[in-house]
């Protein structure tokens, strides 16, 4: 309300996301995009999910023994109404392994931002980020917060890997 209040954003705007941030815009532009994003930048972000506890993981290897046990067990507590409405982490956990269960497609925030579920695809999310001109993802080689870092393209994760 306050961003369509003020009269400096009345043309629209440009915005930089940086890690988190960029999920933080990217739901502004889906759900209202009103004065409209121009110009987006998500540098290192969330955009696609992630799958790993920052710092759990090596990029381009499968997680180890500790790491998919965490990703499990925090997977299925993830995608609890409680989690994707208190933990702002959890709205964007996304494990392959359980990208078709019941779960993640009814409660996840990501499935819905991604438009996963057929059932409940909205197509104002996408005219709403078709009213952003210019759109740029910067994906970091060797990061160890965002697992897989494909994420940071919107590209996914191998199923068989989850």
């Amino acid at each position: 309300a306050k961003i369509k209040a003020d009269p400096k954003f009345s043309g629209g705007f440009n915005a930089i996301g940086f890690s988190q941030g960029s999920s933080l815009i990217r739901g502004y532009i889906q759900k209202y995009n009103d004065p409209p994003v121009n110009s987006f930048i998500s540098v290192h972000g969330t955009v696609q999910g992630i799958a790993a506890i920052p710092s759990c993981f090596q990029q381009e290897k499968s997680l180890g023994l500790i790491c998919k046990v965490l990703a499990e067990v925090l997977g299925d507590l993830a995608y609890s109404p409680i989690s994707q409405n208190v933990l702002f982490q959890a709205d964007y956990f996304r494990a392959a392994s359980q990208v078709d269960s019941k779960a993640y497609l009814a409660h996840s925030q990501i499935a819905r931002w991604n438009n996963e579920d057929p059932s409940t695809a909205s197509a104002i999310y996408k005219s709403n980020f078709a009213k952003t001109k210019k759109f740029a993802m910067v994906k970091a080689l060797n990061d160890s917060m965002v697992y897989p870092n494909e994420g940071e393209h919107w590209s996914v994760q191998d199923r068989v890997q989850g």
